[in-house]
């Protein structure tokens, strides 16, 4: 059994591993949620604004699509996805990701244009951070977007956090605008205070007062701040307000090693000096020299391979909302992974894997060049090339030469079928000691 205590947490007792992980991503999830789009603070005008556009367009009111526009962390894409949710209808997103060229666009929201779901009263289009559009690298998709605004047959809204943008030029005029504004720090106070409330997290009055004050008016990042917090001293609180000070990378590692709760590794992390893809290799070079019992190395490994699964996601998907869940597994989960306590005989070791990849730096330069030559009559990918193929034609020529056959006449076989050199053939013969 594994409880998890120190932000409030349900209690999650898990007969398996992978419930444990189930349960930490749930629980954020819920942490997270708001379950209506009254909920929203400090904008109500604009949130009836919203409905009201949505509701009115089947009714034969205003067709011109909605512009959101406002500070960043107010709620733009929530009310969206909440009013969508509240009016029963299917909603169809669309983020910068999608905005490269007009067939993504046509191919997302083309079968939502004349189409009615099934269930539900109607498609709402929301086509989020459309400030991100650029002209040089979104080819045709302004135009596309402007086809299919010149009538629309279903409700449209853009986001977008600056409205005056110069590359909305093109939309300025053929939307109403909706603004939302950074809510005050009393409706912040009131909404932390319900979310401490209802999700059963342990935080003072004075620590809410604080997150809401130098949260400035970015609720996302207040409710960020509400997590991380959650159970920690009130003395503590005044890190919050210090959004550039940094750890350096061994205090990171005794924050995550040797705390016992959740809070203390979630700031570690929030606050380290390396990034997330290098902290996650340091983490997996010292859970041994950390944890001394197999059990607990074992989860704690489990812990980060489901951190980087989430970072994988967060990466093919733009949606960087994974990456909360990522930073929760590779801190807190590896935390709370021990069940004996924490080694500090042992000091902390630099990542082996970032030591090799330095190292054979120029070995991997030239095997991405090998794999493009092998591109010609493979007919795949480079990294894919390196991935599969190489390994393969390398366990070939080292069979052939333990098997006596002439060197000059292995070298030959590559020469005419792949055009690689001598020197390809033999850095092909020695990849199986690189990793790619």
């Amino acid at each position: 059994m594994q409880s998890l205590e120190g932000i409030g947490f349900i209690t999650i007792a898990s007969e398996t591993f992978s419930d444990l992980v189930r349960g930490i991503v749930l629980q954020i999830d819920e942490m997270y949620r708001l379950d209506s789009s009254k909920q929203i603070v400090g904008n109500d005008d604009a949130v009836s604004a919203i409905r009201n556009f949505v509701r009115d367009f089947w009714r034969g009111g205003s067709k011109k699509p909605l512009i959101v526009y406002g500070p960043t962390g107010t709620g733009k894409s929530t009310t969206i996805r909440l009013i969508a949710k509240e009016e029963s209808m299917n909603l169809v997103e669309l983020n910068a990701s999608d905005y490269r060229d007009s067939k993504k666009i046509t191919e997302r929201v083309q079968p939502a244009l004349g189409t009615r779901p099934i269930f539900g009263s109607g498609n709402l289009i929301l086509l989020d951070e459309i400030d991100e559009l650029s002209g040089r690298h979104d080819k045709g998709a302004s135009s596309i977007i402007l086809s299919m605004i010149k009538e629309p047959r279903v409700p449209i809204v853009f986001i977008a956090n600056d409205m005056w943008d110069q590359r909305l030029t093109f939309l300025r005029n053929k939307t109403t605008p909706v603004a939302f504004k950074k809510p005050g720090q009393a409706d912040i106070s009131r909404l932390l205070g319900r979310m401490s409330e209802n999700s059963g997290i342990r935080v003072s009055e004075r620590t809410i007062a604080w997150i809401a004050k130098v949260c400035d008016g970015d609720v996302r990042s207040g409710i960020n701040d509400l997590y991380v917090m959650a159970d920690a001293p009130d003395e503590d609180v005044d890190v919050i307000g210090i959004r550039d000070k940094k750890s350096d990378i061994f205090t990171t590692l005794d924050r995550i090693f040797l705390s016992h709760t959740i809070g203390a590794p979630m700031r570690a992390v929030m606050y380290s000096d390396v990034d997330n893809s290098m902290l996650t290799n340091w983490i997996d070079e010292n859970i041994p020299n950390r944890y001394a019992d197999n059990r607990s190395i074992s989860r704690a490994y489990e812990m980060l391979a489901a951190s980087t699964v989430y970072s994988s996601r967060a990466s093919r998907s733009g949606y960087y909302t994974y990456w909360r869940y990522m930073n929760a597994l590779m801190s807190a989960g590896v935390s709370i992974s021990k069940e004996r306590g924490c080694t500090t005989s042992k000091r902390y070791s630099f990542p082996k894997v970032v030591k090799e990849m330095s190292g054979n730096k120029g070995d991997r330069s030239a095997m991405y060049a090998i794999a493009n030559k092998l591109k010609r009559r493979i007919h795949s990918s480079s990294r894919y090339i390196m991935s599969d193929y190489i390994p393969v034609l390398s366990r070939m020529i080292r069979r052939a030469a333990d098997g006596g056959i002439d060197k000059d006449e292995v070298y030959g076989f590559f020469e005419k079928h792949f055009e690689l050199s001598d020197k390809e053939v033999e850095i092909i013969a020695s990849s199986f000691r690189y990793a790619f």
